[in-house]
């Protein structure tokens, strides 16, 4: 240890790196010389806006047709109509199945 110690020593506070002469006086230059400033057309600015509605109108071309096809599908219209008819023939018949001709005349005459 003590002879790293003296090694040390004989080092002192000098530092073995050196930059060159002028070089921080020189360095803005050198960096605005190779830095060049690019030219960028309009077409490269709006770029990025041009794909992004072209992704919009993708997604709504996409929407509309499939809306259109589940739309326009004379079965599945039928089918409903058929089930409309269904449903309430089935309601009609539960609620007079349920109600008995008493029931019908006690409430007829508490209306009145």
């Amino acid at each position: 240890m003590e002879e790293q110690f003296e090694h040390l020593k004989k080092i002192g506070n000098r530092t073995p790196f050196k930059e060159p002469e002028n070089y921080f006086e020189q360095l803005p230059s050198i960096i605005d010389a190779k830095v060049t400033p690019k030219k960028v057309s309009f077409f490269e600015k709006t770029k990025p806006l041009l794909y992004f509605a072209a992704m919009f109108v993708g997604f709504y071309v996409v929407i509309h047709f499939a809306v259109r096809t589940l739309n326009n599908n004379p079965e599945q219209t039928t089918l409903t109509a058929q089930q409309e008819k269904t449903s309430d023939d089935a309601l009609y018949n539960y609620v007079l199945s349920e109600l008995d001709e008493n029931t019908i005349v006690d409430y007829l005459l508490a209306e009145k």
